[in-house]
C-alpha cells in the first residue's frame, strides 16, 4: 500500500493592505473554523508488466531435478534419450533442440498519482478552494532483437482531457556504430533528434547529429 501524506492548516486567512490573502495568527479552533483544515494530501501507484508476468514454467522443467538439466543428454517422455544442444555459441543462445532462442523482452509501466491542495482563493469566505489534480503516465519498452531497442512514454492531462507529453526513442547497435533517434510528436515541445557515432571512445568525435530547432519548426 503506497503511503498517504497529508498537511493540515490550523490558521485563518485575511486580506492585507494590498488585498492579497495572507495567513494570520488566529487559530481556527478558537475562531469557529474547527481544529484544522486539510491543506494537501496525495499518493501514487505504479505497476509494471512484462513478458515474464504471465509466463508459466513448463511442467517438464518443474519435475526435473536441477542436476539433470545440466547433463549433456535429456530423456524424452517416451523414454528415449536425446542430446541436449542448449547453450551459447558465438553470442547466440540455443534451446535444447539446437534452435536459436528467440527472445522478445518487453515491459509496460503505468504510474498514477492524485493530489489535493489549495487552488484559487475565495474572497467571500476568506478561504482557499480545494483542488484535485491527477496524473497518469505510461512507459513501454520493447527489444525485438538483441541490437534494437524501442521505447515510448506519455502522460495524460486530466484537466484538459488530452495527451500532455509523448516521447519515442529508437536505438540500434551496428557493430562499430551506434544510432539513436527520438521525437516528440505532440504537445508544445514537438521536436526530433538523430544521432549516429562510432562506439570507440578514441573516435568519439566521429559522429553525425541532426535535430530540430525553433528556426526550422516542426509542424506535424
Amino acid at each position: 500500500m503506497p503511503p498517504l501524506n497529508a498537511t493540515w492548516d490550523v490558521y485563518k486567512y485575511a486580506l492585507n493592505e494590498f488585498g492579497n490573502p495572507v495567513r494570520v495568527n488566529k487559530l481556527r479552533i478558537t475562531h469557529g473554523g474547527g481544529w484544522g483544515r486539510l491543506a494537501s494530501t496525495g499518493t501514487s501507484f505504479s505497476y509494471t508488466i512484462n513478458n515474464d508476468t504471465f509466463k508459466r514454467k513448463r511442467k517438464d522443467d518443474e519435475k526435473k531435478p536441477p542436476t539433470e538439466q545440466n547433463t549433456k543428454r535429456r530423456r524424452n517422455r517416451d523414454g528415449t534419450e536425446e542430446e541436449d544442444q542448449s547453450g551459447t555459441r558465438n553470442g547466440v543462445e540455443f534451446t535444447r533442440e539446437g534452435y536459436a532462442k528467440w527472445d522478445f523482452p518487453w515491459s509496460i509501466t503505468a504510474n498514477y498519482s492524485f493530489n489535493y491542495g489549495y487552488g484559487a482563493f475565495d474572497y467571500k469566505k476568506l478561504e482557499y478552494k480545494g483542488r484535485w489534480t491527477h496524473n497518469l503516465s505510461l512507459t513501454a519498452t520493447v527489444r525485438p532483437t538483441r541490437n534494437w531497442n524501442i521505447s515510448a512514454s506519455a502522460s495524460y492531462d486530466f484537466e484538459n482531457h488530452k495527451i500532455a507529453y509523448m516521447n519515442c526513442t529508437i536505438s540500434r547497435l551496428m557493430h562499430c556504430f551506434e544510432m539513436s533517434a527520438s521525437f516528440v510528436p505532440v504537445g508544445p515541445y514537438k521536436s526530433y533528434n538523430f544521432h549516429i557515432a562510432v562506439k570507440s571512445s578514441i573516435l568519439q568525435d566521429v559522429k553525425y547529429d541532426k535535430h530540430s530547432s525553433y528556426s526550422n519548426g516542426v509542424t506535424w
